[in-house]
């Protein structure tokens, strides 16, 4: 069973400028939905779903705006309002989504 994943979150979101001018586009508001409806960041979606099918262990990679994404699962990590193992590498120039694969190669 698998039991990590990587998570790549250090684009820049240029296809959604507009929002990431703001914001990391891992935290941009997505509807989950249930009973009520609600509004929850990309990467809350994410994680969830991927707990739910046996992932315990997480390594994101976060790119040079990265700090409002990990300070953002920090505080959550720190309040007890997600249990999960995460950690972070860095993608510091952005060259693409096989750079940041190979990122994580020694977690996975």
């Amino acid at each position: 069973m698998v039991r990590k994943a990587v998570i790549t979150a250090a684009g820049l979101g240029t296809r959604m400028r507009n929002m990431t001018l703001i914001m990391p586009k891992a935290l941009l508001p997505l509807v989950r939905r249930n009973e009520t409806p609600t509004l929850i960041p990309i990467i809350d979606l994410i994680i969830s779903r991927l707990q739910e099918v046996g992932v315990s262990k997480f390594l994101i990679v976060v790119g040079r705006n990265g700090k409002p994404l990990i300070d953002y699962l920090m505080d959550k990590l720190f309040s007890d309002s997600l249990t999960a193992n995460i950690s972070f590498t860095f993608q510091e120039k952005p060259l693409g989504f096989g750079d940041a694969v190979l990122r994580a190669r020694d977690f996975v």
